[in-house]
């Protein structure tokens, strides 16, 4: 995390890795048998930086949102055939790295 301009290009794929690359990854690897079962729920948590942008989070925020958008048309794709798929987007969790200022992380 950090501002635009000071992130590394490997901070910005790493981000984009974990949290879109492993959701990408996850429905190729079980859309097909959702499909064959004709029913379930994926249910993705994303957060509300996907919606809400943040200063220092510019990396997560477009990630999550890349993640929103992709499950929502995972969604669509799977909507005939009995499964959903959906997002929930959790506000702030009290955690150690909430407490921690961004520049200290």
């Amino acid at each position: 995390m950090g501002a635009t301009d000071q992130l590394s290009k490997e901070d910005w794929q790493q981000t984009f890795a974990v949290n879109v690359g492993g959701a990408f990854n996850l429905f190729q690897q079980t859309m097909n048998q959702f499909r064959r079962q004709r029913g379930g729920a994926i249910v993705t948590v994303a957060s509300d930086a996907a919606h809400t942008p943040r200063i220092g989070m510019s990396a997560y925020g477009a990630s999550k949102a890349a993640l929103k958008s992709l499950a929502l048309s995972v969604g669509l794709e799977l909507a005939g055939s009995g499964v959903r798929c959906n997002v929930v987007s959790p506000g702030s969790t009290d955690t150690d790295m909430q407490r921690t200022p961004v520049g200290e992380r």
